[in-house]
């Protein structure tokens, strides 16, 4: 199991820590005991709304702070792009960095892809969402909308008598128009937007 820290020694870590172990092993405890000693400057950004849910009143627990107290700093993703998308600045759209970009696609690809898709098994490979990301930069560069990939599928299948090659570009198609609609339905930006 992890060893649990004291708060001054958690206080001087590095901003980023990558906490490694099996299952079982007390990640979760440690990421929360390390929030917990400044829980003020820390965002906590949980899979789901439950899973944030859980922490806020384990933290609550730990600290003797209300729930309340954290409802600001332990969110969800989904909750966090909202909040983000609803305070747009004064030209009513947010601008993305490439990280940003990155969590919109792996958040989409874990709703968007199965595991019985062609890329469904590597959906959670390291790099999957930064290789997605700049084939679809490379795609909005040259003005290729997710609309003419589609349209481009059935021809480019048949000259390489390749279904693989129709399934891949048609989920490749799925994961690009929903990144599009989710930049559009939270008014948001990204760098290849900004050159059109």
């Amino acid at each position: 199991p992890l060893h649990k820290e004291s708060a001054e020694t958690q206080a001087h870590k590095p901003p980023i820590t990558l906490i490694l172990g099996a299952s079982g092993s007390g990640k979760t405890e440690a990421l929360l005991h390390r929030f917990a000693v400044s829980p003020h400057r820390t965002l906590l950004l949980a899979a789901s709304e439950t899973q944030a849910k859980t922490y806020r009143e384990w933290l609550a627990k730990e600290t003797q702070y209300p729930v309340a107290d954290f409802e600001e700093s332990v969110t969800s993703f989904r909750r966090a792009v909202r909040d983000i998308a609803t305070h747009p600045p004064f030209d009513k759209i947010k601008h993305l960095s490439l990280p940003f970009q990155r969590m919109i696609l792996s958040s989409l690809c874990q709703r968007l892809l199965n595991p019985s898709d062609f890329l469904g098994q590597m959906r959670e490979s390291p790099g999957f969402a930064n290789a997605l990301l700049e084939r679809i930069r490379e795609w909005k560069l040259t003005c290729i909308s997710p609309d003419a990939l589609e349209a481009s599928i059935p021809d480019i299948s048949a000259r390489l008598e390749s279904e693989t090659y129709r399934r891949k570009t048609g989920e490749l198609v799925r994961l690009y128009r929903a990144y599009e609609e989710f930049l559009k339905e939270h008014n948001l930006r990204d760098p290849e937007d900004l050159l059109h």
